[in-house]
């Protein structure tokens, strides 16, 4: 009896850890495929991400840029205009004579829009005294309003109008002036004329990133237009790379098919944040990619990949240079009131971070309210079009002097580290000449690839 219970109780032992142990298998088996169903979604979650931005290398070597000079139309001069202007003169300064002031209009320059007339002041005579008669300038000019710039040269100060005759500059004029200068500046751009009537250069690379403001039709989106034809005119897809995100559809879509475009015009506010993060690992892989190279910049890694091929004639021991990216948000308080923590995180790192290896930020809104402390701060240059109150003047330059600009091109340049903001009437650059100028760059190259 003694040896059946000692039996009995074996079986059930057995029966027992046999039972533990299927049990264990089974849920080993289902931990198993549970993690293999989440590789799955993850890898399915990383394909999809990928599939926002292509490679950021490019392989054609042999890119053919488009020939701004035939391609576009110029504009000619107006003689009427600079008649007006040489009366004006003459007006101004039997004005000062009959007021016994003791100035005189020596110059004038225009840039379009508005001219400037250079006052020279003698000695002794009160600035004040001159610009007091403002109502008076304007029954001279003819003009709803004059305004000063003081100083505008060593001891002259400038009366600016709005011209009678508005003249736009012209893209190709600023651009062809742009070439001629012969620069290496991969980002270098045109502007537009200054208050001097002179072309403004302007570097990307040396302002890092910019921010654009400006109220509806104050000419914001047509200068966005100006800045990328100016990029992917100079340089091949070897050297520059373009995203745009534009969630209201509006024009940025026309650059859909070059091959600068590292993936079609983001209309998405879900696909835009991938975007960003997927140049944040970009702007990771290049930082760390020059740590080991010990280089500080771009420059630095670039010149030494130059270097290294000079003396490396093998096909297969070339290195690529980094391409710069030029990322391009129009209306970013779209995506900042969708995402404002998210948002403003990863800004923080685009726009510290990214100039170091290439990446910069261009950012542009209609409302002046997205410009928080934390964009102003991240990115230094400012560009401000005509706004509608002093409000939101202040919110872009920290003055009300964007109120008075006239529209059409009218804006303020305040560059990183400068405390004066530059005014200029921006180029003018037609949907129709952006259209010639893709077509034209998408024509050529396919031509070249054929043969």
């Amino acid at each position: 009896m003694k040896m059946f219970v000692i039996l009995l109780c074996t079986i059930v032992v057995i029966f027992l850890l046999v039972d533990f142990f299927m049990v264990l298998l089974v849920e080993s088996k289902n931990k198993k495929d549970t993690l293999q169903k989440h590789s799955e979604k993850t890898e399915n979650k990383k394909i999809t991400t990928s599939k926002i931005l292509n490679s950021f290398n490019i392989t054609n070597k042999n890119y053919v840029l488009p020939d701004i000079e035939n391609l576009l139309d110029t504009n000619e001069e107006d003689e009427s205009s600079s008649k007006i202007i040489l009366d004006n003169i003459d007006k101004l300064n039997d004005f000062f004579s009959k007021k016994k002031l003791k100035c005189e209009c020596i110059n004038y320059f225009k840039n379009g829009i508005v001219s400037t007339f250079e006052i020279k002041i003698d000695n002794g005579q009160l600035i004040d005294d001159i610009t007091k008669y403002k109502d008076e300038y304007s029954n001279i000019f003819n003009s709803d309003r004059v305004d000063f710039i003081i100083p505008f040269q060593t001891n002259t100060i400038g009366i600016i109008v709005k011209n009678d005759i508005i003249k736009e500059v012209n893209f190709k004029d600023s651009f062809l002036y742009l070439k001629s200068k012969n620069s290496k500046k991969k980002l270098l751009i045109e502007l537009g004329k200054n208050l001097m009537g002179d072309y403004e250069l302007f570097d990307i690379e040396e302002a890092h990133n910019i921010v654009i403001g400006g109220a509806t039709g104050s000419g914001k989106s047509t200068f966005l237009q100006n800045i990328i034809c100016n990029l992917i005119s100079r340089n091949t897809p070897n050297d520059l790379r373009l995203i745009c995100i534009d969630t209201k559809g509006n024009e940025l879509f026309l650059y859909n098919d070059l091959e600068h475009s590292l993936c079609s015009s983001i209309t998405d506010k879900d696909d835009a944040f991938k975007a960003m993060n997927e140049v944040l690992d970009e702007i990771y892989h290049r930082n760390d990619l020059l740590d080991v190279n010990m280089d500080r910049n771009i420059i630095e890694y670039n010149k030494e990949v130059d270097n290294w091929n000079k003396d490396h004639l093998l096909e297969e021991e070339k290195k690529d240079k980094l391409n710069y990216i030029v990322f391009v948000i129009d209306d970013f308080s779209e995506l900042l009131n969708y995402k404002k923590a998210e948002f403003e995180k990863n800004l923080l790192v685009l726009g510290s971070m990214g100039p170091k290896v290439g990446v910069h930020l261009i950012l542009s809104s209609r409302k002046p309210v997205a410009f928080s402390n934390i964009v102003k701060g991240v990115i230094e240059t400012k560009i401000s079009f005509k706004v509608n109150n002093d409000d939101e003047s202040y919110a872009i330059l920290g003055n009300n002097e964007a109120v008075n600009l006239y529209g059409v091109g009218d804006m303020y340049l305040l560059k990183k580290g400068s405390n004066e903001p530059t005014r200029i009437q921006s180029s003018k650059i037609t949907v129709s000449d952006v259209k010639k100028i893709v077509n034209n760059i998408n024509d050529i190259n396919c031509k070249e690839n054929k043969e």
